[in-house]
């Protein structure tokens, strides 16, 4: 593990790692970073843990994740990102947490390289449209977060492809109607929260 949590690193050398094959836990957290360049991480080959939130990130080139094929956590809160890279290829990702950025939309198979992902919180945003077919290829899905954002409507059929969610958080939102077919596939949900919305109408086979 290296764990360089709150400190005032504000640039890291593309050596920084250099050599750390073994290290499977990296904690740069509450840093002020504002870029990676894109060889810092290609010596950790077997990261599995990679912890990047609070620090100042508005742009992540997609090289810099070339060799972390075994990177299973991926946090990303509170940075300035607009967007996450739709060609990191993470795909044994199994959570990842893009919480108090910048994204105004999630777009239509945006979501597909990470067909691993357990976990996504994406609360906290500015997010005011979904697309269709956005989580399409998220079967093994248990848990969601897109609380706290400007949303106000889901697509029907949005979830369709989620049979594993088990929790869905899409309260504090813009979202004064649900369609009938907006949670059409979830058989396994259990945890829904639509608190706090301007709901006035309910279709009656939603």
């Amino acid at each position: 593990i290296i764990d360089i949590r709150d400190n005032q690193i504000a640039q890291l050398h593309p050596d920084t790692f250099k050599g750390l094959a073994k290290v499977t836990r990296i904690f740069l957290n509450s840093n002020p970073i504002t870029y990676f360049d894109p060889t810092t991480f290609r010596d950790t080959v077997n990261l599995q843990r990679l912890l990047l939130g609070a620090c100042e990130l508005s742009n992540l080139d997609p090289a810099m994740f070339s060799t972390l094929r075994n990177l299973v956590i991926m946090d990303l809160y509170s940075n300035n990102l607009e967007t996450f890279p739709s060609n990191a290829q993470l795909t044994n990702l199994t959570s990842l947490v893009l919480s108090f950025n910048n994204f105004t939309s999630i777009e239509a198979h945006y979501m597909d390289q990470f067909v691993n992902l357990d976990e996504f919180h994406i609360n906290n945003n500015q997010i005011t449209t979904i697309e269709s077919n956005s989580f399409y290829n998220l079967a093994k899905l248990r848990f969601l977060s897109i609380a706290w954002n400007n949303l106000t409507e889901i697509p029907g059929n949005l979830f369709i492809y989620n049979q594993n969610l088990q929790t869905l958080l899409l309260e504090n939102n813009q979202i004064s109607t649900l369609r009938g077919n907006v949670f059409t596939g979830l058989s396994s949900l259990a945890t829904l929260y639509v608190s706090d919305n301007p709901l006035m109408h309910i279709d009656t086979n939603t």
